[in-house]
């Protein structure tokens, strides 16, 4: 995963616009040429030949237009198609991390990845790419059209251009590192605005919106010392190679008067000789300096290229059979704090109905994380149908679980949509997760039914019209296995009730519920209860 790469794959998108920025370059020299050679013919009452050069100044004038608005066009639906598959990509290896690989970031710093460094990719990678090529065709053009005037002007050239390529390496290397502190910078600040966001609602009434405040001033001002650090290593950078660029220039200008004055050059090759030198010596200035910022995107991609998901094959497993043992099993948090599970015993016997009771804080959805895979670094033994949970393939556990939290994710998009999770499911099967849960009157009641848009995070709706809507979803998966956390908390007892019952009345599913408030009359569904590790 590095820029090459994904140049490569859009190889035929970037040669059209390889071959549109080769034309805005040959423009540039014919118009060299041709302010030049029309000022000889002037200076010797050539009229027809002045008109010649002004009648080719008028194409170039056309073609040059043209290709400066379709080399905008062209580079911007390249970038943006390269960053959906960057995009793409990264977030492909985010998501196949197992679960505790992935909160060792937090969302805040994937937000940064997707869309900071993506900018920084296109600010410093593409652009300055571009820039690149642009800066060679015009060295190759000009460098021809300089030798036509007079072959020792380009021997001055070529000494001139080594010390100005020999200039920038200086700053190489401390500016990548620099780049690295303002992409870490641009992850805290993210992280420190989405984090201030979330806080909202929890300060809302306590007039404390100064610490919001100040988390954003802290997190902006680091930004900034990093990229102002950032601007002034690569201003020396600019300001050094910029002062070897305008000398040079001034150098040339004197040899081509002094090839004037002894007749070597006519008088239009003067005004052709600045205007080539001043090309090629600022191509230089840019391509060495756009050479090093270009390398800086280096450390983003092996940012991404370290993510490792550590895909394991595993044991595969079919359709949940017999049963799932949970044999001494100790977990803690924190290996300072007291263990939250410790050596629980628990069988799961398939289509059998089970709840975990207890006070909070007692392990109950730590053992729901453990079931899930969520959580592996556990002590004891965890086995599906008598295969280890640490030789399982991840996935195909995952075609066998549903898990129901109590405080589920509800997408920014249509009520459909945050059911059906991009499934191909039919109406039917969804109609009937839809009255399963209760959801027909809520439906009917909006405008546009399922096709109603939600909030991100269910903002517009409420706590139970979201669990409704993640039950509903664990219903059309069609898993054997459910995991069920408080699932209901937040719906009427009469809802949540019908809800439960239908559960623990199926016949083809194994339950687990977690729930604190059990109805006498579904306690005798259930098969087995566990409190705290002791069997009810």
């Amino acid at each position: 995963m590095n820029f090459k790469y994904y140049l490569l794959m859009f190889w035929r998108e970037n040669i059209i616009v390889l071959i549109w920025t080769l034309i805005g370059s040959a423009c540039s020299t014919i118009w060299g040429l041709s302010t030049s050679n029309s000022l000889t013919s002037l200076a010797n009452y050539d009229v027809q030949g002045f008109i010649k050069w002004i009648i080719i100044l008028f194409i170039t004038l056309f073609i040059w237009v043209l290709q400066i608005y379709l080399d905008r066009l062209l580079i911007a639906k390249v970038i943006q198609k390269t960053n959906i598959k960057i995009r793409e990509d990264i977030a492909k290896k985010v998501f196949k991390l197992d679960y505790q690989k992935f909160h060792k970031q937090n969302e805040a710093t994937y937000v940064s990845w997707l869309i900071n460094d993506i900018q920084v990719i296109n600010d410093y990678g593409y652009e300055n790419l571009q820039m690149i090529v642009r800066q060679i065709a015009n060295l190759i053009f000009c460098g021809i059209a300089l030798f036509s005037l007079n072959f020792t002007l380009i021997i001055t050239t070529l000494f001139l251009s080594v010390v100005m390529i020999i200039v920038p390496k200086f700053f190489s290397k401390i500016l990548n590192n620099k780049m690295v502190e303002v992409t870490k910078a641009n992850e805290s600040l993210t992280d420190e605005v989405t984090d201030s966001f979330n806080g909202y609602d929890s300060l809302f009434l306590t007039e404390d919106d100064q610490f919001l405040l100040g988390k954003i001033i802290k997190g902006s001002e680091k930004l900034a010392v990093k990229k102002v650090s950032y601007a002034d290593l690569s201003g020396k950078l600019f300001a050094s190679t910029n002062g070897m660029s305008l000398f040079s220039q001034l150098l040339i200008l004197v040899q081509t008067g002094y090839l004037f004055i002894n007749k070597l050059v006519p008088i239009g090759a003067i005004s052709g000789a600045q205007y080539f030198s001043a090309t090629i010596f600022s191509s230089l200035t840019g391509m060495s300096a756009n050479i090093i910022e270009m390398r800086t995107i280096d450390s983003i991609f092996d940012k991404f290229e370290k993510i490792r998901t550590d895909e394991k094959s595993g044991k595969l497993i079919e359709e949940f059979s017999e049963n799932i043992k949970l044999t001494d099993l100790t977990y803690g948090y924190n290996k300072k704090e007291s263990k939250i599970l410790d050596t629980i015993n628990i069988e799961i016997m398939k289509n059998n109905k089970h709840a975990l009771i207890g006070p909070s804080g007692s392990g109950k959805t730590t053992i729901l994380n453990i079931l899930s895979g969520k959580l592996s670094e556990y002590k004891g033994k965890v086995a599906f149908d008598n295969v280890d949970y640490t030789s399982l393939n991840f996935q195909s556990l995952q075609k066998n679980i549903t898990y129901l939290k109590q405080k589920p994710h509800i997408f920014n998009a249509t009520i459909r949509e945050n059911i059906l999770l991009g499934r191909n499911i039919s109406d039917d099967v969804l109609n009937q997760a839809i009255r399963k849960v209760g959801m027909e009157d809520w439906l009917d009641s909006l405008n546009y039914g399922l096709d109603t848009v939600i909030s991100g995070n269910g903002s517009n709706i409420s706590g139970g019209q979201a669990q409704r809507i993640a039950i509903a979803r664990g219903l059309i998966s069609n898993k054997n296995i459910i995991l069920f956390d408080e699932s209901t908390s937040a719906l009427d007892e009469k809802s949540a009730f019908e809800i439960e019952d239908y559960l623990l009345k199926r016949e083809d599913i194994t339950l687990i519920m977690v729930s604190h408030r059990l109805s006498s009359n579904h306690v005798i569904h259930f098969d087995k209860m566990y409190n705290l590790g002791s069997v009810i």
